[in-house]
């Protein structure tokens, strides 16, 4: 392996790595929807501009697609199905090489 293979590898580990992130804090506020843990209202609240920012962005892109709305919940469930899939994605790429 090349040193220009590691470090396309290391840099699309660096976005596997942000892509786990945004997914627990999506899971965290889907969970948090449904019921109030107290333990999780503190990973809430420090991943809450995060997960806002994303959920503004899935919106967006849902209403460029088709036309009609989401609602909160929704919009987290397709924000991690989104996730899920390009990490997915992400991960066999990185296998190529």
């Amino acid at each position: 392996m090349g040193i220009l293979n590691v470090i396309i590898a290391i840099c699309f580990n660096l976005v596997c790595v942000g892509i786990d992130i945004l997914t627990f804090f999506l899971i965290v506020r889907i969970v948090l929807t449904r019921r109030t843990i107290g333990w999780l209202v503190p990973f809430d609240s420090a991943g809450s501009k995060l997960v806002d920012w994303f959920s503004e962005h899935v919106k967006r892109w849902w209403k460029q697609a088709t036309s009609n709305t989401l609602t909160p919940q929704g919009c987290l469930a397709v924000g991690l199905i989104g996730l899920s899939i390009l990490r997915f994605v992400i991960v066999a790429m990185v296998r190529l090489f």
